[in-house]
């Protein structure tokens, strides 16, 4: 009788162990399954990225043999189609945009007016623009020299020299990077005389997703045997 009772203690123990250790398993077989989805996603996107990434950059390459060959207009778009992407190709001279560093002020509002800039904020750019490029500490009507952007919070003032690069853009009040990307394809830093000049714009898109990867770079025409072409600039945008 004693014997039975222990059994059935046993049996008593046994069992919600028994049910723990079902729960348990199920538990870590459901994490691990939801690892893999998520592993399989990342690894899904990283692939899907470097795909775009590749097309985009074989159609730069394409872009600058069609320049090579002889297609020279200020402004050249077209569209191919390559593996899995769709992607735009759009080349403009250098020489057809405003220079940044020399343009006055009239220029200047009137570029950013044609990018589709409310006048308000053309002048506005323009100050910011003329007081970031200008040596002396006399601020615009709408412009900011040091003092305005340490009021800001920033750790840094009006650069008082060329601008080397556009993204300088981006250092500066009220410029946010979609504007920038609208406003940069109408400027260059380069003068008239630097030759020929192209910016070539390449945008992959995944037609069975809605990921992208842009490449913009700045290339000069040599016509050298050996190397007819530079490039000057090489930039990534991925989303």
């Amino acid at each position: 009788m004693c014997d039975l009772t222990s059994v059935k203690k046993s049996r008593g123990v046994v069992l919600p162990t028994v049910l723990w250790i079902t729960v348990l398993t199920i538990m870590v077989a459901s994490n691990f399954t939801s690892d893999v989805r998520i592993n399989t996603h990342a690894t899904d996107n990283i692939k899907s990225a470097m795909t775009l990434k590749y097309d985009a950059t074989s159609a730069v390459y394409i872009a600058i043999e069609k320049l090579l060959s002889g297609e020279t207009a200020e402004s050249l778009k077209f569209n191919y189609a390559i593996n899995n992407s769709d992607v735009d190709i759009e080349i403009r001279s250098e020489k057809a945009k405003t220079n940044i560093n020399t343009a006055d002020e009239r220029q200047l509002t009137e570029t950013f007016i044609q990018t589709g800039v409310m006048p308000e904020m053309a002048q506005r750019l323009t100050d910011l623009v003329i007081d970031w490029r200008d040596p002396d500490s006399l601020t615009q009507l709408y412009g900011m020299e040091d003092q305005d952007y340490f009021n800001l919070g920033k750790q840094y003032g009006a650069k008082d020299k060329r601008f080397e690069d556009l993204v300088e853009l981006l250092l500066m009040a009220d410029i946010e990077p979609e504007m920038f990307r609208r406003i940069s394809q109408a400027f260059t830093i380069y003068a008239k005389n630097a030759g020929k000049l192209f910016t070539i714009n390449s945008t992959a898109h995944d037609r069975s997703s809605h990921n992208s990867y842009a490449i913009n770079t700045i290339i000069q025409l040599t016509y050298q045997s050996q190397n007819p072409y530079r490039i000057l600039k090489w930039r990534y945008n991925q989303s």
